[in-house]
């Protein structure tokens, strides 16, 4: 991301961090959400690093995975954000960057992005990183299209013109993955109850291939 778009991010979510919860469906939300990354993230045990979820925000979908039994690590740019998070992952938050993220090549077993590469103006960066920390069999999980699914349920409101790229497309990200050695590995959807218009969201998932056998 750029630098005046992370710092805009920033200033926008830590001042949103309050009442993010009362206004964005909160825990019930967090958990359908939850539940249809952990039919792309398979079981929750096994060896293999944490489930990252980039732009955890107040990590109501972290704390329910982590509640599901997955080792999870949330970052997220927003101080505010975090705050919020505590007490949903105490001593598993991180603040940073996305796009740099503070941590090693090939260590997390999956990542999760829940309502974030729509906010960024390119994604490139973040599925970059998201491939670079991902470690050999794990996955990248991402919701795609994100304002098509809000407008798709917004007949009551007037429809506006797009101002910015739509840089959740699942083509436009698929073509990434494939550059950065990531396979197709599956979708779902799930409905947000208690966001206006209860839309249907859609989650891709991408896999970076296991590595093969060494020779006897």
């Amino acid at each position: 991301m750029s630098d005046d778009r992370t710092a805009w991010l920033r200033r926008f979510y830590d001042s949103e961090a309050a009442g993010y919860d009362a206004t964005r469906g909160g825990e019930p939300r967090g958990a359908l959400a939850a539940a249809a990354f952990a039919q792309l993230l398979g079981p929750p045990g096994g060896p293999g690093g944490p489930v990252l979820e980039v732009g955890t925000g107040t990590a109501v979908v972290a704390g329910e995975l982590r509640r599901r039994g997955y080792p999870v690590l949330g970052v997220d740019v927003s101080l505010g954000m975090l705050r919020q998070a505590g007490s949903r992952l105490p001593g598993c938050l991180v603040q940073g960057d996305g796009a740099a993220l503070p941590l090693p090549d090939a260590g997390c077993r999956a990542v999760v992005l829940s309502w974030v590469l729509h906010l960024v103006d390119n994604p490139l960066d973040l599925v970059r990183e998201a491939a670079r920390v991902i470690e050999p069999g794990g996955r990248l999980v991402t919701t795609v299209n994100k304002s098509a699914s809000s407008r798709a349920v917004a007949t009551a409101q007037p429809v506006t013109t797009e101002t910015r790229e739509v840089t959740d497309d699942p083509l436009v990200l698929g073509a990434l993955a494939a550059e950065l050695g990531l396979e197709p590995s599956g979708s779902a959807s799930y409905v947000a109850q208690g966001q206006h218009g209860a839309p249907t969201y859609e989650i891709k998932s991408w896999a970076r291939p296991a590595r093969a056998p060494g020779p006897r």
